[in-house]
């Protein structure tokens, strides 16, 4: 299953793009597009085999819908929320249980909306990294109920780790290559200059590993060196 979200036009539709394989051997493929509002975010049950997405579909509302691989609606529902929050970062979505998704909002606050079954929402701040958040990625799982949220604010990158819809790390690179855990005050050197994460890969028994590169101020310059950080959760 793949995605395909063009953020730069209100008018293109968000596709779905299913590849199907038998006996490892490509079978078919099929692109289906998803009716409007847009800029959906996408959550893929493994366990259940549902497909679920959520989208602001007006001030104060998200539509949460499940669809199946050709992009039809089996279910849907409209959720109102006393925010005017973008549903960025989903941990899970579900019909039948409680669903959360987390969000960001100005000053850099993380919050965590929780939808329950019955279509209602709450919103709790989850942690506030003090400085504007530029951009937040997907969150990547790294097991039952903890994920790793990268993100960049002006003086660089950063990444939260959730256990069980709390805050157990919040590290942020404060000064060129060294990142800080706001939580703990540890702190981790990996350069003397400015770094980037490329990527945050999931590993097994509570491991996660993170990417680095160094940021460039001359474009005309490639990045030769790679940093990897590797960490183990108590």
């Amino acid at each position: 299953m793949f995605k395909n979200v063009d953020i730069f036009s209100d008018k293109q539709l968000d596709k779905l793009i299913a590849v199907e394989f038998k006996n490892g051997e490509l079978k078919k493929s099929y692109t289906a597009k998803i009716p409007f509002p847009k800029y959906n975010q996408f959550f893929i049950n493994n366990d259940n085999k549902q497909i679920h997405i959520i989208a602001k579909s007006e001030e104060n509302c998200w539509l949460h819908r499940q669809i199946d691989e050709k992009g039809a609606v089996l279910q849907s529902r409209r959720i109102d929320i006393a925010c005017n929050d973008y549903p960025n970062c989903v941990l899970n979505l579900s019909f039948c249980e409680s669903s959360y998704v987390v969000t960001h909002g100005e000053g850099g606050i993380f919050y965590l909306i929780t939808l329950t079954p019955h279509g209602e929402a709450t919103r709790n701040k989850l942690f506030d990294v003090g400085s504007p958040l530029f951009w937040v990625w997907d969150p990547i799982k790294i097991a039952t109920e903890t994920f790793v949220i990268r993100f960049t604010i002006e003086t660089g990158n950063g990444w939260i780790t959730l256990r069980n819809n709390k805050v157990i790390e919040a590290f942020l690179q404060q000064q060129a290559g060294k990142f800080t855990n706001l939580l703990t005050n540890e702190i981790i050197i990996l350069s003397e200059e400015k770094l980037i994460i490329s990527d945050v890969i999931s590993g097994q028994n509570n491991i996660y590993t993170l990417v680095f590169y160094d940021y460039q101020e001359d474009r005309t310059k490639r990045n030769t060196t790679l940093f990897v950080l590797k960490r183990t959760l108590d």
